[in-house]
């Protein structure tokens, strides 16, 4: 997969810059979930890798730690499907040396499970603390609507996380409005479900309203998540 850079100019001080490096998928494994040789991008003493995740786990037994290169990541947002189940997450750890690492995922759960990554690096990040974030579902108690809403502010020089994951089911293609995709990437059984990904760029302050359609196939349900940073 290629990696795809971005980065604005304008006046002032230098904006922050984001990367996407690459999705992976593990399939029903008990224990830690390991994903090994994972690209980082170019080492810098102020980068920050930023991993979207989606899992099989439940509320009952989450993800209970995740280490990016050896560093313990701080989760940024969480958004769990109506029956507490299938999160989708986003986590993020300062990771300044190394172009390749290591990407742990640990849970308390005793059986198998699945999960799916995106990664991005990040520099020039005036805090790892997210200005805002947002989480949706598509479940309104009897219909599914197929699509999920997030809204975030963004500063001038700042970016957006988003991800989404189709419950179950399979698809045709993924939709985004309001942030451009990185990536899409269904489980290693296709039926059960897919994570997508996708960022912005903000020049000035900015509401970013996103949102991620699953098209077609037998998609059920949605979960989304979205966090800014500056």
């Amino acid at each position: 997969m290629s990696v795809r850079r971005r980065s604005i100019s304008y006046g002032g001080a230098l904006p922050a810059s984001l990367t996407f490096l690459t999705s992976s998928r593990k399939p029903t494994t008990s224990g830690t979930h390991t994903y090994t040789g994972v690209s980082f991008g170019t080492a810098s003493s102020d980068r920050c890798i930023i991993v979207s995740l989606t899992s099989s786990l439940t509320t009952a037994t989450p993800v209970t730690s995740v280490t990016i290169g050896g560093v313990s990541a701080t989760r940024c947002a969480i958004s769990w499907y109506f029956n507490n189940t299938l999160p989708v997450e986003i986590w993020i750890a300062q990771v300044p040396t190394g172009t390749s690492g290591n990407i742990a995922i640990t849970t308390s759960a005793g059986g198998g499970w699945t999960s799916v990554i995106g990664v991005y690096a990040a520099t020039r990040l005036k805090s790892i603390v997210p200005v805002a974030t947002s989480i949706d579902q598509d479940f309104n108690g009897s219909t599914w609507n197929k699509v999920v809403n997030t809204s975030v502010f963004v500063p001038a020089g700042g970016f957006a996380v988003s991800a989404a994951r189709l419950g179950s089911g399979t698809y045709s293609s993924v939709a985004w409005t309001g942030a451009t995709q990185d990536f899409a990437l269904a489980q290693v059984t296709a039926s059960e479900g897919a994570l997508s990904g996708a960022s912005l760029l903000a020049i000035a302050n900015t509401t970013a309203n996103i949102s991620t359609t699953f098209n077609a196939g037998t998609a059920i349900g949605l979960i989304g998540a979205t966090v800014s940073f500056r």
